[in-house]
């Protein structure tokens, strides 16, 4: 390129005509022209250059004033946000406090109100909050978070805590039994019932299978219910598994009698633990019950039983003075309530004897059901068929139901077998089962037995009662064609227009007892010198007699019918019985043959009651009865030399027998004292753990409660027959 040095120190050589040579001019213009030809365009991409360069400064310029700006703007915002953040968490704090200190207040109300529970439920949840607070202040320090992430923390952190209160699953009483009860953490067990043949409990009756047939069963992979030493096995699991359950305390209880106050065993596992823990002592509170001051609610109790006994016997200590004065004064309406009930005795008033009249009349005409009834319960005689409440009928199949059903059908088996002149001890069965079809299928035609039809439930047990019945008659027939004894008559009736009168009984103040009624079977054998006589009642369950019953009025319906048959006709009482209608299954441990099954179904259907020990009478009750051997028709066994058992059968000698039947005109001249006096206590009988309270319909009326005062049982004593006929001696000589 040339330079302007070049432009100045250029040359050119001179012509012979006195000029530049021309050549050496237009070479050197070229040049020149090139180079400023370059330096036009570099000047032009310099320029253009410097152009893109001016506006990239510009706008680097106009950034930096709007970045500027921005900062400004930031640094107003971030300082407004943090005087607005300083205003807003000072706003927070207060409404926190306020709320906190509101929980507080509440707290103390609660307090105040005896709540005391909830009142510290309260203040833990306090402290619960600012422990969360504290915690997230040591894990995150001067770390700066956003309000969503501290609020999401907070509520994790509380969520994640738990109240430092004593749960209220741990604060109660659970009741269970050893074989069912899975709890856990338990602090204190009570084991109660430690009785012999309860803990541990006797293993049952394998049932149907036997555990052969069980094992037998499991190796083909049927699985059944646990076969006896397997039960043994898990008993003993179980008895364990509950004495180990406990982590604090373990008290094992028994009772030392029973309701009727009859001895009971202690279990073996008593003799175990004190063998095991020899310094152990035992404690009871039979004698002398311990009485302490301790909680409130816990010592209320205490106080209502002093206050009882303060009623009984007008004695109390100065100290449970103080104590019931405190629950007077502090739980006012509470007390004045529980001391209200404590005086309670629930003991109804006399009827007055005009009232008596009002309902009964000047003479009581009665059934000798009816007075059973009355001793079973006074109170529910009463309203039965003093004021006549009768229970709202329900649509279900009763025992009652079922049982008139039945008697029903054997009354009219015995009515068409005589209609049609057949002979009972010779009818053909294919005869008797017609007559029965014929009169099972009318009955539950008929309107009332509707309900035997209503459902495929009861259609099943429609099944059932039929079987039952067809049965119970066959076994009946053929007891009376194995006795010399011949049926009198079904569903006899006392009454003035029937053929045996209603029995008549004038009490020592003047009043008279009608006593009518029916018996459902009677039968008779005549000989050459006596006509004897026998009652049977038929029974939809199982029913013996039981002189302790007979002499505490709640089983005299048949004796007294006996006697007043007997009295009007001239006969000689041969015994009452009871046919009970069942459902009879088999169990047995081994395969039967007919013979055997046989046996046992004589046994099942074997009439239940007492008869006169008299040989001859017995014999003619049962034509077939053989030495050492049962009657398969009444309760008598007789020995190898053919003389009845006393101790195997269920007689009386003929003196005593009819010491029996004439006491039971005794007992309903005391019942019917009674009646007449207007006696309606509330006191059921118990007896071997039965009481008419199971089933009564009254209960709802009566509220009876051993526990309260005037509430309590008539115990029956379960004595031996000899001890009972002793004392029906002593007292008929009177």
């Amino acid at each position: 390129m040339i330079t302007p040095l070049d432009i100045e120190n250029k040359k050119f050589a001179k012509q012979m005509m006195n000029g530049y040579s021309v050549e050496e001019v237009d070479e050197f213009l070229d040049q020149v022209v090139e180079n400023y030809e370059e330096l036009y365009k570099e000047n032009s991409r310099l320029k253009e250059s410097l152009s893109r360069v001016n506006e990239k400064l510009e706008h680097y310029e106009k950034l930096e004033a709007t970045i500027q700006n921005t900062l400004l703007l930031a640094q107003n915002a971030a300082d407004q946000a943090k005087e607005s953040s300083e205003k807003q968490a000072e706003l927070i704090i207060g409404n926190a406090n306020e709320t906190a200190q509101r929980i507080l207040d509440k707290a103390d109300e609660f307090e105040e109100a005896g709540q005391i529970e909830v009142a510290e439920e309260y203040r833990n949840g306090i402290k619960l909050f600012f422990d969360v607070l504290d915690e997230m202040i040591l894990i995150f320090d001067d770390e700066k978070m956003s309000f969503d992430r501290f609020n999401k923390i907070l509520q994790i952190g509380i969520s994640k805590s738990e109240f430092g209160k004593i749960p209220t699953s741990f604060d109660q009483v659970l009741f269970g039994d050893i074989d069912r009860s899975k709890s856990k953490e338990i602090k204190a067990l009570f084991l109660i019932g430690l009785n012999d043949g309860v803990i541990p409990s006797v293993v049952k009756d394998e049932g149907f299978l036997n555990d052969n047939d069980r094992e037998l069963l499991k190796e083909h992979n049927v699985e059944l219910a646990k076969n006896s030493i397997e039960l043994l096995y898990e008993n003993q699991f179980n008895i364990y598994k509950v004495l180990t359950t406990p982590e604090k305390k373990l008290y094992l209880s028994y009772p030392i009698a029973d309701e009727e106050g009859k001895a009971l065993r202690n279990s073996i596992l008593i003799a175990q633990i004190k063998k095991i823990f020899p310094k152990i002592k035992e404690q009871s509170d039979v004698i002398e019950k311990d009485y302490e001051i301790t909680t409130k609610e816990a010592t209320l109790d205490s106080a209502v039983e002093k206050y009882k006994e303060y009623i009984d016997t007008d004695k109390i200590d100065d100290e449970w003075k103080n104590v019931i004065s405190w629950y007077e004064k502090n739980e006012t309406t509470r007390m004045q309530r529980i001391l209200r009930g404590a005086k309670y005795s629930n003991v109804p008033e006399t009827v007055t004897e005009d009232n008596i009249k009002k309902m009964y009349g000047g003479s009581l005409r009665t059934s000798v059901s009816r007075l059973e009834q009355y001793r079973r319960c006074p109170f529910s005689f009463h309203l039965k068929y003093g004021l006549k409440l009768q229970e709202e009928e329900e649509f279900k199949i009763r025992p009652l139901d079922t049982g008139n059903f039945m008697h029903e059908v054997i009354d009219e088996v015995f009515s068409k077998i005589e209609a049609r002149d057949f002979d009972v001890k010779t009818i053909s069965k294919e005869d008797l089962y017609k007559i029965i079809e014929e009169i099972i299928n009318e009955k539950l035609g008929m309107h009332k037995n509707y309900i035997f039809s209503s459902s495929p439930k009861f259609v099943v047990l429609t099944k059932r009662l039929k079987k039952v019945v067809y049965e119970s008659i066959d076994y009946i027939i053929d007891q009376l064609k194995n006795s010399k004894f011949e049926l009198y008559g079904h569903e006899i009736e006392f009454n003035e227009k029937a053929e045996f009168k209603p029995m008549k009984i004038t009490l020592d103040n003047g009043n008279q007892v009608v006593v009518t009624g029916k018996i459902d079977r009677v039968d008779v054998a005549k000989t050459a010198d006596n006509t004897y006589v026998r009652i049977i009642d038929y029974k939809s369950s199982v029913k013996d007699v039981d002189l302790n019953q007979v002499v505490s009025g709640i089983q005299i319906q048949l004796l007294t019918y006996l006697d007043e048959m007997a009295e009007q006709k001239q006969f000689e009482s041969a015994g009452v019985l009871y046919f009970n209608l069942l459902d009879t299954i088999i169990k047995a441990d081994k395969n039967l043959s007919d013979d055997e099954i046989k046996k046992q179904l004589n046994k099942k259907f074997r009439m239940k009651g007492l008869v006169v020990a008299d040989l001859d009478i017995i014999k003619m009750m049962d034509t077939k009865i053989a030495p050492s051997s049962y009657s398969d028709s009444v309760p008598v066994y007789l020995d190898k030399e053919g003389n009845i058992s006393k101790t195997k059968s269920n007689v009386l000698d003929r003196e005593k027998f009819d010491r029996l039947q004439k006491y039971t005109k005794h007992i309903i001249s005391e019942i019917s004292n009674e009646i007449f006096k207007g006696k309606i206590d509330i006191k059921p009988y118990y007896m071997s753990k039965k009481t008419p309270c199971e089933y009564c319909e009254y209960k709802a009326i009566c509220n009876f409660d051993p526990k309260l005062k005037g509430n309590e049982y008539r115990y029956i004593r379960n004595m031996s027959k000899d001890f009972v006929m002793e004392e029906i001696m002593q007292n008929s000589e009177k």
